[in-house]
């Protein structure tokens, strides 16, 4: 057991640990974890008690030995980078939670078929990105707000299903998520089986979304006028078209890429950057 004076705390928020021990006990008394509490600590496994509402950002990140986390009920809110770079393996998340932050969970060690509490309503950017085990993902009903680039680098990811009641979002049946009309594609299981995206109601990519797809032998978005960052990134393809707003990197890191079609005045930053087939750019 940790020995209050391990810890410092006030008016219920714990700001830091000073301990030496790896299994620790909060003590009652704690409502919340401030920020960077246990930044490159040497926990190995946290329980933390219900009466904890709020993680701040970076409480717990960078923890190389934290392998097993439990959120219990009453925990609402993780803030960004919570637990980024620390190699959670386990993790068990309560149904009152309510807020996943910006790169929560990002560079984890999550493996298998995750599935979300279902009160959560907002995932922030790139918040599971680089779980290159993370199997599947199961998202609730009540997800309203779905960031850019939150499955980026989950190399595994083969399916994402959302729940059929979500008014906000949906999944279609190339495994693309989408806005609930069908014209804002965020995400993207890239180790799916699916070969082709041909999808002529999108009309803008997010950051990342078909990046390191690598399954992928045919997009065709012809009424897509907005491509986010490294949105087409790293595919198979062997032919590509982009109009409108495009971002930085889009099709970068094609190797099979032999023609590529930009539809503007300008030649946007890297678009074909390590594109070594690439014979027809126009």
């Amino acid at each position: 057991m940790s020995n209050v004076n391990d810890f410092v705390i006030e008016n219920g928020v714990l700001k830091s640990y000073n301990g030496s021990k790896t299994t620790i006990e909060i003590p009652d008394e704690v409502t919340s974890i401030a920020a960077n509490a246990f930044a490159g600590t040497g926990i190995t496994s946290l329980d933390l008690h219900g009466g904890i509402a709020t993680i701040s950002s970076s409480a717990f990140q960078n923890c190389k030995s934290l392998t097993t986390v439990k959120l219990n009920e009453g925990t609402t809110f993780i803030d960004a980078l919570a637990f980024n770079g620390s190699p959670v393996a386990s993790l068990t998340l309560p149904e009152s939670l309510t807020t996943i932050g910006k790169q929560a969970f990002q560079n984890t060690a999550l493996t298998g078929d995750i599935v979300l509490p279902s009160k959560v309503a907002r995932i922030n950017d790139q918040a599971f990105a680089g779980n290159s085990a993370m199997a599947t993902i199961t998202l609730p009903a009540t997800l309203a707000n779905l960031g850019e680039g939150v499955f980026k680098g989950c190399k595994a990811l083969t399916t994402i299903t959302i729940d059929a009641a979500n008014t906000a979002y949906k999944v279609k049946e190339t495994g693309v998520v989408t806005t609930i009309d069908g014209a804002t594609a965020l995400a993207y299981p890239v180790a799916s089986a699916n070969a082709s995206v041909v999808d002529a109601e999108i009309t803008k990519v997010g950051a990342y979304t078909f990046e390191n797809a690598t399954n992928l032998t045919t997009i065709t978005l012809d009424n897509c006028v907005d491509f986010g960052d490294y949105s087409l990134s790293n595919t198979s393809v062997a032919e590509l078209s982009v109009k409108g707003a495009v971002g930085r990197y889009v099709a970068s890191k094609n190797a099979k890429l032999t023609a590529l079609t930009v539809d503007g005045n300008e030649v946007p930053v890297g678009i074909a950057q390590n594109c070594a087939a690439l014979t027809t750019f126009t």
